[in-house]
């Protein structure tokens, strides 16, 4: 019976894989078990504010340096894998899971130092991952090193199968969240310290800056919401190697008194108590974690037609679709809700409800146990 995990990601960021990672260990430890949370390499400086920030063990693998040369890099690798092995050997783990393909292969690793238990996911796809890696991972699943492969939606599950893993091997099992709404503080100086109106709508976004999150898009939906609603102001958390490109843009359009680009966060449960809408104009998206956070928070929301953001959302109902790539659309949307405050409020509680039930945390985490523990109790179905 598994009493050990680890917990396994490619890199410390902010993100919701790693958001996904961080949840699952504290919900297993609160439970019993042992756990280590170790990542790949510390792509953005948070390790020691993660080790003060979370009561578990956090490994920092060393295995790359944002910034270095690949030759040093290759070296580092070899030395993360070989910590790696070591952590895996010394502390003889029962069980493993690994997120997004990076970190996926290390299952490998896992299965030749007899971690019994398995499990990697899938959260989508990423940027860049080239055709040959993607068979290779395909193959890692097919024999065997990976006793599962968690998709985070259908959509994902099928993109599985297109990549040449085998159906059988493959499980849904949804993300989800539990974020909890802050305590009371006081929004009016907290939007003053963002530079925000009092009473100024806020169309917020969560979201690196990568043509995968298309802020591009809310940009140039902009000037329309303005043209009705002058007063709006749009907020980007996120950090990214398009911040350049996007403040440019901002400034062509001459937005730059409502825009916010605010960076990487770690108050985003603050942003969300004090925006009005939330955004996500993805190109494309696993199961975003960010858009469950905010419907959860009971924020109406305005996103792509992609992948699982369509297993989330029902147009009109709990949230407003729109098709990728398109700007006017999305300005529409944004404008729909701000003149209907009755619709903002339907959507919203129709939302929060609708990520409570079928997305909150206890939800993803027993499917998980289901998988890592086989032998414990839990009542939640996976989907094969």
């Amino acid at each position: 019976m598994t009493r050990s995990i680890l917990f396994l990601g490619s890199q410390m960021a902010i993100g919701g894989a790693q958001r996904v990672l961080l949840q699952q260990a504290h919900w297993f430890q609160s439970r019993g078990y042992r756990v280590v949370a170790a990542f790949l390499y510390d792509k953005e400086g948070f390790e020691a504010q993660w080790r003060e920030e979370h009561d578990i063990p956090l490994v920092n693998l060393h295995a790359r340096k944002h910034g270095a040369g690949w030759l040093k890099n290759a070296w580092l690798l070899l030395g993360g894998l070989w910590r790696a092995w070591r952590l895996m050997r010394k502390e003889r783990f029962d069980a493993i899971e690994t997120f997004t393909h990076h970190s996926n292969f290390l299952v490998v690793i896992a299965w030749l130092a007899g971690i019994p238990v398995r499990v990697a996911t899938n959260q989508g796809h990423i940027l860049g991952f080239p055709r040959w890696m993607e068979h290779l991972h395909a193959g890692v699943i097919n024999l065997g090193f990976a006793t599962h492969l968690v998709a985070v939606s259908e959509r994902v599950r099928t993109e599985s199968i297109q990549q040449g893993a085998r159906p059988e091997k493959i499980c849904i099992i949804h993300n989800g969240t539990n974020m909890p709404e802050p305590a009371q503080f006081d929004k009016a100086a907290y939007r003053c310290s963002l530079g925000i109106p009092q009473d100024a709508p806020l169309v917020l976004s969560v979201g690196r800056l990568t043509d995968q999150k298309a802020h591009t898009f809310l940009v140039q939906a902009a000037p329309a919401v303005l043209e009705h609603f002058p007063d709006t102001v749009f907020a980007v958390a996120g950090d990214g190697e398009l911040w350049d490109a996007l403040q440019g843009e901002i400034r062509q359009l001459k937005l730059e008194d409502h825009f916010r680009l605010l960076g990487a966060r770690g108050d985003i449960p603050f942003l969300l108590s004090v925006a009005d809408i939330f955004a996500l104009p993805s190109r494309w998206e696993g199961l975003p974690i960010a858009l469950l956070e905010a419907m959860n928070m009971g924020l109406p929301a305005v996103a792509t037609a992609v992948e699982g953001v369509e297993e989330v959302i029902e147009h009109g109902q709990n949230g407003l679709l729109i098709p990728l790539e398109n700007a006017h659309a999305l300005g529409n949307a944004l404008s729909d809700l701000l003149s209907n405050k009755e619709m903002r409020q339907r959507i919203a509680t129709a939302g929060k409800a609708h990520v409570r039930d079928r997305y909150s945390l206890e939800r993803m985490c027993q499917g998980y146990q289901r998988l890592l523990n086989p032998g414990s109790e839990s009542d939640q179905e996976i989907t094969f």
